[in-house]
């Protein structure tokens, strides 16, 4: 990641190769490719081990919390576990339609696997594919919880990033980070009001 990350700095992201990462990195191309399909995983490592640790800390939370609430603090506790994420770098079009899509399925990806963990947080025997009624409001329930939770996510740590972009020296402090977090957090928990 750091020999990537100083590629695409110094030669942008489109003009670096994978063989350049590998050398740079001192390790064969193949070594590259048991770990990333393409160096646009590279953009997309950050967010990946984000929602790890997301998922690890919600698993840590007590099981009376309510799901805002453990996802919110889980959150938390992984963005101060590891720092604010590298969303963009110099170099990488981010109207790179292949890029575009790594990122959309990197979302949907952790709003599936959220989605999971939230129903199994308010019935562990639930089925997701079950059809019956109670089940389905369950599966809506848990659902509508995770995605919301994910989209408050995405938007605070774009704008948490896009200041971090105009700061040097802002990095991965996660506090401006936590604060739009918690501030997207409360639009959910009090119902979407009008502002």
């Amino acid at each position: 990641m750091a020999a990537a990350r100083q590629l695409f700095v110094t030669k942008g992201f489109d003009h670096t190769t994978v063989a350049e990462i590998a050398d740079a990195a001192d390790v064969a191309e193949r070594t590259f490719f048991r770990y990333f399909q393409s160096k646009y995983d590279l953009l997309l490592q950050d967010l990946v081990v984000l929602f790890d640790a997301c998922e690890v800390a919600i698993s840590e939370r007590p099981m009376d919390e309510g799901p805002l609430e453990a996802i919110l603090a889980a959150t938390e506790a992984a963005l101060r576990q590891q720092g604010l994420p590298v969303l963009s770098l110099p170099g990488a079009d981010e109207s790179d339609d292949t890029l575009r899509v790594r990122y959309v399925s990197a979302y949907l990806d952790w709003e599936q696997r959220l989605s999971r963990i939230v129903l199994a947080r308010v019935d562990r025997d639930a089925d997701p594919a079950a059809l019956d009624p109670a089940s389905v409001e369950l599966w809506l329930h848990a659902s509508v919880v995770a995605r919301c939770s994910v989209t408050a996510t995405r938007l605070a740590l774009r704008l948490a990033s896009r200041v971090a972009e105009g700061e040097p020296g802002h990095g991965s402090d996660p506090d401006h980070a936590i604060a739009l977090l918690r501030s997207a957090f409360a639009v959910l928990a009090a119902g979407c009001p009008a502002p």
